[in-house]
């Protein structure tokens, strides 16, 4: 800073004392306009040169004054006007309202929605008395009934949950419209697995709404389970006493339906008839968990342990593998049998290696190969399929990546070929455990 103050005050000097030193100076010679330039005068000899002016001797410049002692100022630090001026402080701006936020995209769903909500027992209907009875004499109280059996075996089948009626009305009558609509879908998409194999006989009986039984405490289900289980074994009752004629009889079900057939035929009705299950090929108990504690608290009843087994238990319930979300249908300690090489263990089977599924219950194919694979989770006591879209394949009442309505539909030609084989099994006496 100082040094650019002392050479401010020399120039200032040198200015100064300029005047001094120029030569002073000529005359400007006027040399007219252009309209008086003569064209006659001869400029083709040079003019004769100019003197150049003797200048005198330039007088040497009066000494410079030492500068004015300046303030020490401290070095590297700019003089006061070249402070930074701190700029005014900006109030903080208002917080957008909610909606301005940028929303973030939704997760990719991890398939683990919250469980079907427990209903309370205020929430229900009274449960129907046992009293209350169906009777089974009446043709209109059967689904299904050949007139004839050409077969040399039975099918007794217990439809899916399929009652819808709300409030009061929450259990259905066999009568019921509604579920009498819904029983017969059942009948064509899971019944139909055995129609090449056996005589098909189905019985309407009384079931809970579908979302008010899958939300239902174990004690509460327990308790309206048991009228469903009543009119299970009512039908099978006047079924053997005046359908069967003694022919061998395989149980199957679904759901709602599979648990009637565990709570009333196979715990009740067998431990009560034990002759009765002489004649059972199996029982297919789909779509509701078959349980360790089930199994030793009825010791009459087998699981299966392979593909030609009889006189036992077949039940799984379908999954994607992403699955972790608790499911109404699967209860702890449950356990499995994989359709496709009906063994208990988690060696998975490819889809290649499935007979076929059909989708006609989805609006798909009546017969497609290489669709569905499966592995057993023993932790979990479930099926697993990798190879169906839990989007396309759901169900409603279920968390997503249940896949209800597979446990026929997506083994559908590995369960009509394992029936048939355990017929054989059976007619030839290899097959009892």
């Amino acid at each position: 800073m100082r040094r650019k103050i002392i050479t401010a005050l020399a120039v200032m000097a040198f200015l100064m004392m300029t005047p001094a030193l120029l030569p002073a100076q000529e005359p400007v010679t006027d040399y007219g306009s252009y309209d008086s330039f003569d064209p006659s005068e001869d400029f083709s000899r040079p003019a004769a040169p100019t003197p150049a002016p003797v200048l005198p001797p330039p007088a040497s410049p009066p000494p410079l004054a030492a500068a004015p002692a300046e303030p020490a100022v401290p070095e590297f630090v700019s003089p006061p006007e070249e402070y930074p001026v701190a700029e005014p402080a900006v109030p903080a701006a208002p917080p957008r309202p909610p909606e301005e936020y940028p929303v973030a995209a939704p997760a990719e769903p991890k398939l683990t929605p919250p469980p079907v909500a427990v209903v309370s027992s205020e929430q229900l209907p009274p449960p129907l008395t046992l009293s209350e009875t169906v009777n089974y004499s009446q043709t209109d109280n059967w689904l299904a009934r050949p007139a004839s059996p050409d077969q040399p075996v039975d099918v007794f089948f217990l439809y899916t949950g399929s009652c819808e009626r709300a409030g009061q009305g929450a259990i259905c009558a066999p009568s019921d419209p509604g579920m009498r609509q819904k029983a017969q879908e059942s009948a064509r998409q899971q019944a139909g697995v055995f129609e090449t194999v056996a005589n098909i006989f189905a019985p309407y009986y009384r079931q809970v709404n579908s979302a008010i039984f899958l939300g239902l405490s174990p004690k509460d289900r327990a308790e309206r389970l048991a009228v469903s289980a009543a009119d299970s074994m009512s039908a099978f009752d006047y079924y053997l006493k005046n359908y069967n004629g003694g022919r061998p009889f395989i149980l199957a079900a679904h759901g709602q339906g599979s648990a009637a057939l565990l709570a009333g035929i196979l715990a009740e009705y067998f431990k009560a008839h034990p002759e009765t299950r002489a004649n059972l090929v199996a029982a297919y108990a789909l779509g509701y968990a078959v349980t360790s504690d089930y199994l030793s608290a009825n010791d009459h009843l087998k699981f299966a342990e392979r593909g030609d087994d009889t006189g036992v238990i077949i039940s799984y319930n379908t999954e994607a593998p992403q699955m972790s979300a608790a499911s109404p249908v699967v209860l702890p300690r449950a356990v499995a049998i994989n359709p496709i090489t009906w063994a208990r263990s988690e060696i998975p089977a490819r889809a290649d290696r499935s007979q076929g599924a059909n989708l006609t219950a989805f609006g798909g194919e009546d017969q497609m190969a290489n669709f569905a694979d499966a592995r057993v989770r023993l932790r979990r006591g479930v099926v697993e399929c990798s190879t169906a879209d839990p989007d396309q394949y759901g169900q409603a009442h279920f968390p997503a990546g249940a896949f209800p309505g597979g446990d026929y539909a997506f083994y559908y030609y590995d369960l009509r070929a394992n029936a048939q084989k355990r017929v054989e099994a059976f007619q030839s006496g290899r097959g009892r455990m």
